[in-house]
């Protein structure tokens, strides 16, 4: 169903709980906590996403998913207003993962 925690009405992939988790609309496909990881021009290796305003969060890296050590590469306060976040990692690893986490207050 698309009612409770597990609910998922605008069938975006993420459940209820999720959505409020990352303060997004859970009946707008258009609004979820993304990540989107790129190169730019420079070769550099880019993080973004989209920040809500008024929350606080955690950019991660970890290079071994099955046995995660996830490192806190910055804490991310975006401010008063909804922003996208876009970071430069420095020398990103062959084989490295990355996750946002949206610190409870």
């Amino acid at each position: 169903g698309h009612d409770g925690a597990l609910g998922d009405p605008d069938l975006d992939g993420t459940t209820n709980l999720d959505e409020w988790r990352g303060n997004t609309n859970p009946v707008d496909t258009s609004d979820k906590l993304g990540l989107k990881i790129f190169r730019s021009g420079s070769g550099s290796l880019r993080v973004r996403f989209n920040a809500a305003p008024e929350r606080r969060y955690l950019l991660q890296s970890t290079t071994d998913l099955s046995a995660p050590n996830w490192q806190t590469i910055e804490q991310i306060v975006p401010g008063s207003q909804a922003v996208e976040i876009e970071r430069s990692v420095a020398e990103p690893l062959d084989s490295e993962f990355f996750r946002v986490l949206r610190i409870q207050d």
